[in-house]
């Protein structure tokens, strides 16, 4: 069957075959079967109306139909299971064979480096990312031929309880999976996501018509986003500031960044880590200084975030009268200068938290429950005092989302249940978005995630740091960027930190990052480092740029 002029299909009793037209070349040839917690299924039938194909299996506990509906533009792949039991590992269109070389995966990993492509014998990179869940969609390329194929998954509200969407290679074959953990029970009928299959020629459109089709097709809403003037003002950030006053206590100390290390090393000299020295710079004294050197050096902003850790314990978020006797009047302070304060958001922590407010694994807890109608009390009265002008607040003005992860382990005791995975991560986000919104409505929610389910709960994404030396920052920032905007076009991007290690890399980011949104300046001890007075100057001029055309100067 052609498709349109660049591919066509070929069903089989057990495969679909989808091809080139122009080069009269496959692509794949995708196994029917999607195997459910590692059951093979026998294919029953297989037919034909009008332009889907349908076929039914049988695997011992389910039933099912597996549809492809062939559209001019797009293929959609859909399973129907009737039966009784739990969803765990779930594998779609396995053994499939393929032409393909390699894929572009739209993930970014914490170190720095985006490494976004990958080839057909590699699976996609385990650490943790900055995008929180990424675009669940792959780009396959094929040597030799201009087209490219993107195999996305595509699931309705309230039905992303799984893990996440991976690329399953297998020697000269290949599936796709979920990971539901068993958290899912079936009695009666249910239907997995759907599997979106695109043909296109630039990687990024194939990405935005991935986006488009689960807005257009109502799988998920589009915010009608609201924009306050000083969202796209220029930011300071302490972390910078705190993590080089953490580093030369470290120094001196001969302490390290990691737990391990300072756990080798305990029996020589009491140490700490840089990253508990680096948080515990986190003090209204600090604070002060880092605005001070920031407006000594002529660098205008209008927000400023105070950076982790500025709470006792992450989880209660009290602020520690002990680093900011009087938080209160350090944000009326930056209100009355024309700023705005945002404070550090630990996404998960439970510390400080009762047991029962928590989702545990055997009796731990382990994340907080944002189904339980305890924590959801909590953040309700957390955002009014964090966030009203009301005596006893604090006043604040929004959040920098950070710590991001998806839960993924087995044997979690959540309150809902059912709720899982990625689906997880959303009501965290839209619980912490509400309320916030609810406390003060013009609060900047910034946050880490990268997918049309979550265009409703954010105001500004944080594209993630650059701290590698990799001497890629134009790179690095501009596949983010392509990323973001091809995914969730209307948000706000918040730019994070330029490279702290290396002068042309940090220059090259402000730069180019100053063409591509928020401009965010992470203190200046550790561009002092290697800035000249004249490379200051510079940056000065860039951020002042930045402010005029956001109208905030």
């Amino acid at each position: 069957m052609n498709i349109n002029t660049n591919y066509s299909v070929v069903a089989k009793k057990n495969s679909f075959e989808v091809n080139d037209t122009n080069a009269s070349e496959m692509f794949f040839d995708f196994g029917v079967s999607t195997i459910i917690n590692d059951r093979e299924d026998e294919i029953l039938s297989f037919d034909k109306k009008d332009n889907t194909f349908i076929w039914t299996a049988f695997d011992g506990v389910f039933e099912k139909i597996y549809t492809l509906e062939c559209d001019e533009n797009y293929l959609l792949y859909k399973v129907n299971l009737t039966g009784k039991g739990k969803l765990g590992q779930v594998k779609y269109f396995n053994n499939t064979t393929f032409n393909t070389s390699g894929y572009f995966s739209p993930a970014v990993l914490s170190g720095g480096d985006v490494a976004t492509y990958k080839d057909m014998l590699t699976v996609k990179d385990k650490r943790e990312e900055y995008f929180i869940p990424p675009p669940q969609c792959y780009i396959f390329d094929m040597e030799g031929n201009e087209n490219l194929i993107a195999v996305g998954l595509v699931a309705k509200e309230k039905e992303y309880n799984f893990s996440e969407f991976s690329y399953i290679p297998c020697g000269n074959s290949c599936s796709f999976g979920t990971d539901y953990g068993l958290y899912t029970e079936i009695d009666g009928c249910f239907e997995l996501p759907h599997i979106l299959i695109e043909i296109g020629k630039d990687r990024y459109h194939l990405l935005e018509n991935n986006a488009k089709f689960h807005f257009e097709k109502g799988y998920v809403k589009q915010q009608k986003h609201h924009y306050e003037k000083w969202w796209s003002g220029n930011i300071l950030c302490g972390w910078g500031d705190q993590w080089a006053i953490g580093a030369e206590i470290a120094g001196s100390q001969k302490a390290s960044w990691d737990d391990e290390a300072v756990k080798e090393n305990a029996d020589k000299a009491p140490v700490m880590s840089t990253f508990d020295l680096a948080i515990g710079a986190a003090t209204q004294k600090n604070y002060e200084k880092i605005i001070s050197d920031a407006e000594n050096k002529n660098i205008p902003f209008s927000t400023v975030i105070i950076d982790c850790k500025w709470h006792k314990q992450f989880g209660t978020m009290e602020v520690d009268k002990d680093k900011w006797p009087d938080m209160r009047q350090f944000i009326d302070t930056q209100h009355k200068k024309g700023r705005r304060v945002l404070l550090w958001y630990n996404f998960w922590s439970v510390e400080g938290l009762g047991e029962d407010e928590c989702i545990t694994l055997n009796g731990k807890p382990l994340y907080v429950d944002p189904t339980n109608p305890k924590y959801i009390s909590h953040i309700e009265k957390t955002m009014e005092y964090l966030l009203s002008d009301k005596e006893g607040c604090c006043n604040a003005d929004g959040f920098k989302v950070d710590f991001v992860t998806i839960p993924s382990e087995e044997n979690l005791e959540i309150y809902e249940k059912g709720v899982f995975g990625i689906e997880l991560v959303k009501r965290n986000i839209s619980l912490m978005y509400n309320m916030a919104k609810k406390a003060k409505k013009d609060a900047l929610i910034t946050s880490q995630h990268v997918h049309p389910y979550f265009d409703e709960c954010m105001d500004m994404m944080r594209i993630g740091d650059y701290w590698c030396k990799s001497n890629r920052p134009l790179y690095n920032l501009n596949t983010r960027t392509a990323i973001l905007k091809a995914t969730l076009p209307n948000l706000l991007i918040d730019i994070d930190a330029a490279g702290g290690s290396k002068k042309r890399d940090a220059l090259l980011y402000f730069r180019r990052g100053a063409e591509i949104g928020t401009l965010s300046l992470y203190g200046t001890r550790l561009y002092d480092a290697f800035f000249t007075d004249d490379d200051w100057k510079e940056v000065a001029e860039i951020f002042t740029k930045n402010q005029k055309k956001a109208g905030l100067l």
